[in-house]
């Protein structure tokens, strides 16, 4: 065959192919410009690699494009590409396009100086993987691109986002607050865009303003503290926040530190706006609503970050990894408190919408949680302790303290249990000297941890004060830098808004994707799921006076067995619960409403009968008996019963896209 009958077959089956080609070039194109036959040209137009190379200088034999590789100025080429990018030696290393695909078209920035993204995430180039031939390296045009900092609207204007209380600053350690202040130095840095903030009471917002002009601009060289308020300052609207997000845009973001309750409807309505959502912790007050925001921002593709912040506290970050080497997980005791004075600050919700184990045991919970991925919890059972917070004024049924405790297993060995123990007030003296005092003791199979967070060895004693103060500079620093700024971005409080709104801008740029977030151990909504049954079934066990039971499948978690009659292996057929204990009463006024009892529905196959009561056994009135593989005869029902039981459970198996394997459990 003629060599240009060769060439023209070679390139002929090149563009005609399936699979990507690879061609390399040897420092110089193969054919300049004007050497090419116009057919040739035809041939080469119909490959879509080809199609896209930059014009050829007959000089130099290389594209002309390349000088402007670094020049800010023009901004509205094409992104090219050099051998100083490529680390080559040879001007290109290009992957072919399959037939009917293209590529997203890239543009250079206008100037990369004012970009807030590093010169490593803005590579025009990702090498891909080593090439099958040896030393040539196949590469691939990089889909990121550059994008303005994403813009916050801070929902809440309480005493975690502004440090703003009733008519001043907050007496607690948080006198200027930690949502706000962070956001305003993240605007500074260029890792923020524009900033807006959202309550229920416009009327609050002249005193907040002047209360951040005192506290932070003028504290720090005149920081920045301006922002767009919702509704208008001399508006109520609880309802305001849908108004705040829908002046968004796709990709900005929002923190919410409002009441327990209002987390879930807040967040699902930013979700499916494509509003990325940072939720203070508890996440949602239900494990369903857990779940349903999980799918939700997997559908409108954002990302839902949990503010648990203790995860970033260099002391339990340290502790969590030092843990994976001392074998097995036993035993786990925290315990977290703040001084009733909080009662008084939070006294709007506490013990209507939410507790004290959501909002104080969820920290230690997550860390738990965090520390033995090898784990999984289910089994809860909560006491709770009232008294001081009726009387300093919170409704009756309002605990003082919350104690879980969780039985977990391990996933891999089902024989080996341990138990978490997390106990949680806010009755603490008003001058213990500090304001969170925690700690936690973890115990493994070969060695054991202690971790006292209250006492960092940072004591302060003056004439106003009795007794020693305890600090606590690695949460937040509030002392300037030596410039004037705010210098705290190291506390892990700061650390973590900051993760996500690093996170956020990555994923807008794309360079990240949700699943390298999840599986980067973030606080996300997936890793936190095991946290959030946990506190839900607290607040049943405490509700409804029963240990109340977990299941999980494939990460999906859910409040499972009512009664401790339930086996781990539980059954097709409904079960009702007994019915609940009835609340104390205080002047013959219920103080907490119980739930009604619900029914149950669980997955294995396997048979419920109701239990027949016998002279050493008495159960309550709607309660049922696990029968296992092997019971006795005089317990079953008829042939004809448990033959329709199998065929009907057959066929829901035969209809499921996947099978479940049976469980063989002991007679």
């Amino acid at each position: 065959m003629h060599r240009p009958a060769r060439t023209f077959l070679f390139f002929f089956v090149l563009c005609q192919g399936q699979i990507p080609y690879l061609v390399y070039f040897f420092g110089a194109w193969p054919f300049k410009e004007q050497e090419a036959s116009p057919s040739f040209k035809s041939t080469l137009s119909r490959c879509s690699f080809f199609s896209k190379m930059p014009p050829v200088d007959s000089t130099t034999s290389h594209p002309t494009e390349i000088s402007n590789r670094h020049n800010p100025s023009s901004s509205s080429s094409p992104r090219s590409y050099s051998p100083e990018s490529t680390g080559l030696g040879s001007p290109f290393s290009l992957i072919g396009t399959p037939r009917g695909q293209t590529r997203a078209p890239i543009t250079t920035p206008s100037d990369f100086s004012s970009g807030t993204l590093s010169s490593e995430e803005i590579s025009p180039i990702d090498v891909e993987s080593k090439h099958k031939l040896g030393s040539e390296v196949t590469l691939k045009q990089s889909t990121s691109k550059m994008t303005s900092p994403v813009n916050v609207l801070m929902v809440g204007t309480g005493e975690y986002t502004t440090g703003f209380v009733g008519t001043g600053a907050s007496t607690s350690d948080k006198k200027v607050g930690v949502v706000g202040l962070t956001l305003f130095d993240l605007r500074r840095r260029g890792k923020v865009g524009e900033l807006s903030m959202v309550g229920v009471n416009g009327k609050k917002y002249p005193a907040i303003r002047e209360h951040l002009d005192k506290n932070i601009s003028k504290v720090y060289n005149d920081l920045d503290v301006s922002f767009k308020s919702f509704p208008a300052d001399d508006a109520v609207d609880a309802d305001s926040y849908k108004a705040a997000i829908d002046q968004l845009k796709p990709g900005d973001a929002i923190t919410i530190f409002t009441p327990d309750t209002t987390h879930y409807p807040i967040a699902l309505y930013a979700i499916q706006r494509k509003i990325h959502v940072l939720l203070t912790k508890p996440a949602t007050k239900t494990i369903e609503e857990h779940q349903h925001l999980i799918r939700e921002s997997r559908k409108y593709g954002v990302f839902v970050f949990v503010e648990h912040h203790k995860r970033f506290d260099p002391a339990y970050s340290d502790a969590r990894a030092k843990a994976q080497k001392l074998g097995d997980f036993n035993y786990f005791y925290s315990y977290m408190s703040q001084p009733k004075s909080q009662l008084e600050t939070f006294k709007a919700w506490a013990g209507k919408d939410s507790d004290i184990s959501y909002y104080l045991n969820s920290h230690h919970v997550d860390i738990n949680e965090s520390m033995v991925p090898g784990w999984k919890p289910y089994k809860v059972t909560a006491s709770g302790s009232r008294g001081c917070a009726t009387d300093l004024g919170c409704v009756p049924g309002t605990e003082d303290t919350i104690t879980l405790m969780v039985d977990w297993v391990k996933k891999d060995d089902p024989t080996k249990v341990a138990t978490g123990v997390y106990t949680s007030s806010w009755t603490a003296p008003q001058k213990a000297g500090v304001h969170s005092n925690q700690y936690f003791h973890y115990l493994g199979s070969k060695g054991e941890i202690r971790i006292n967070q209250a006492k960092r060895g940072y004591d302060v004693a003056d004439d106003e004060t009795t007794g020693l103060m305890w600090y606590n500079p690695f949460y937040m620093r509030y002392a300037p830098d030596e410039e004037g700024n705010f210098g705290g971005q190291s506390g892990y409080g700061y650390v973590s808004f900051e993760k996500f709104i690093d996170a956020c801008n990555k994923l807008n740029a794309g360079q990240v994707t949700l699943d390298e977030l999840d599986k980067r151990g973030l606080p996300t909504l997936a890793n936190t799921a095991a946290t959030g049954a946990i506190l839900h079934a607290g607040r049943v066990s405490l509700d409804e006076k029963r240990t109340v039971y977990l299941e999980e499948n494939e990460g999906v978690w859910r409040l499972g067995c009512a009664s401790g009659s339930c086996s781990a292996h539980a059954s097709t057929v409904t079960h009702t619960p007994a019915a609940p204990v009835p609340a104390p009463s205080l002047n013959g006024t219920t103080v907490r409403e119980e739930p009604e009892a619900k029914s149950v529905t669980t997955t294995e196959p396997f048979t419920v009968v109701p239990t027949t009561p016998t002279s050493s056994t008495q159960p309550s009135k709607g309660t049922s008996k696990v029968i296992e593989r092997q019971p006795s005869s005089s317990s079953l029902p008829s042939l004809a019963k448990r033959q329709k039981s199998v065929i009907n459970w057959w066929k829901k198996r035969k209809n499921r896209k996947s099978t479940i394997p049976v469980v063989e459990t002991k007679a």
